[in-house]
């Protein structure tokens, strides 16, 4: 029984083989016959079949810088689809060097046969500069004519745009109508700002009901403007919708996928104890994470715990490490009063380099008051190297917003 067993198993194992040799052979000659034929043909679809046969690997082995120069060769004899793959593999540098002008060119040749994806993809290139000059009433007008075709991704960019004031002045009844179309034909991308618009009556009559209904899908969905929203909602919102263990809830979902701000956030309740048993060296963790991503807020807090000792060993120079990084990027006033204390001492040495810098930033972006220190450090030219022409420099900008003190 074993042995016929055995015989029946190395028939089968013989008679697949020669099936598997029988389709490999058949796939071969049949594509051969296929090449012949559509090169015999020698129209724009035979070309398109050929770019496709060498793209995929169907019955030849995968070839995409011939697929490129069949589609090429199709896309110049009016093909609409050969010329979006010749335009996406010059995207790619599939078959061909990266080339974004050449990529504008075929998708462009594409969308004026009226392939919306192509418009689609003119709308991306135009909006972000990627082989033409950045143009937002032109990336609308691209998006506009793809979602005219029904295309639910250029639906919700257009949505965008009206959203942002991007291309035109800003309209949010036109945002809301463009989402909520993308919406009522099954696009769950705009959940989020079809939310936002709803909850805060915008281009919409006002339904806070609905639209935390919106946010909250758009949340489920992986969406963090969502779950930031949320969690500022439930943080900061109204009474009647102020709900701490709520608001834990969603920007921790922001945390989980890595979000600076949720992050920093779950710090602020930690250290807080709001929505959560309050734990400073839990908070520590988490502004930690938060201030490496370079979170302004983050930074500050940990400057601030690291100077009065908070939870942490007192060390000055980690707080004026902290609180230069969360002040580089900082407004006017800001880097005034970080230059203040690095001149003043107040992270235990006197950062007199930093503080001159940082009094620079600030009195270049209008700071009255951090030109007049500036004038008054080169002019006394205690700190650094005399300078009446600096000090005079400095002094001058403060003049000329009126300020009485720099005159005298």
């Amino acid at each position: 029984m074993n042995y016929l067993q055995n015989t029946y198993y190395q028939i089968g194992i013989a008679i697949i083989a020669l099936i598997v040799v029988f389709l490999i052979l058949y796939l071969k000659f049949s594509t051969k016959g296929k090449i012949k034929r559509y090169l015999r043909i020698g129209d724009g679809m035979s070309y398109y079949l050929l770019g496709l046969i060498y793209y995929k690997g169907d019955g030849v082995k995968q070839d995409y810088k011939k697929a490129y120069e069949y589609f090429k060769t199709a896309g110049e004899m009016k093909s609409s689809l050969a010329s979006f793959i010749a335009g996406d593999m010059c995207f790619k540098g599939q078959g061909t060097k990266k080339d974004l002008e050449k990529s504008y060119y075929w998708f462009q040749k594409s969308a004026i046969m009226g392939n919306r994806e192509a418009m689609l993809k003119i709308g991306f290139m135009c909006l972000s500069g990627q082989g033409c000059n950045v143009n937002y009433s032109e990336a609308l007008r691209y998006f506009k004519k793809s979602a005219d075709l029904g295309n639910l991704d250029a639906m919700y960019q257009v949505g965008l745009m009206c959203y942002k004031g991007m291309g035109q002045k800003l309209n949010f009844t036109d945002a809301y109508y463009w989402f909520n179309k993308a919406h009522q034909k099954g696009y769950k991308g705009s959940y989020y700002h079809l939310g936002v618009l709803l909850y805060q009556g915008k281009g919409v009559i006002q339904n806070k009901s609905e639209g935390i209904k919106f946010i909250k899908l758009a949340s489920d969905m992986g969406s963090i403007e969502a779950c930031l929203f949320l969690g500022d909602l439930f943080y900061n919102g109204e009474e009647d919708e102020k709900d701490v263990i709520q608001a834990f809830k969603y920007y921790k979902k922001a945390c989980d996928r890595g979000n600076d701000e949720g992050i920093y956030y779950i710090g602020e309740m930690y250290y807080y104890g709001d929505g959560v048993k309050r734990n400073k060296a839990e908070a520590l963790k988490f502004y930690l994470r938060s201030g490496q991503m370079g979170h302004k807020k983050a930074c500050l807090k940990l400057g601030d715990m690291y100077l009065n000792g908070d939870e942490v060993k007192q060390d000055r120079f980690e707080a004026f490490k902290w609180k230069k990084e969360a002040t580089l990027h900082s407004g006017a006033e800001e880097q005034y009063a970080f230059a203040k204390d690095c001149i003043s001492g107040a992270f235990g040495d006197k950062y007199i380099t930093d503080g001159i810098e940082f009094y620079k930033k600030s009195a270049e972006r209008g700071h009255e008051f951090a030109s007049i220190a500036l004038g008054e450090i080169y002019l006394k030219g205690e700190l650094v190297k005399q300078s009446f022409e600096e000090a005079l420099k400095w002094l001058k900008i403060a003049v000329d917003k009126g300020n009485h003190r720099a005159k005298n």
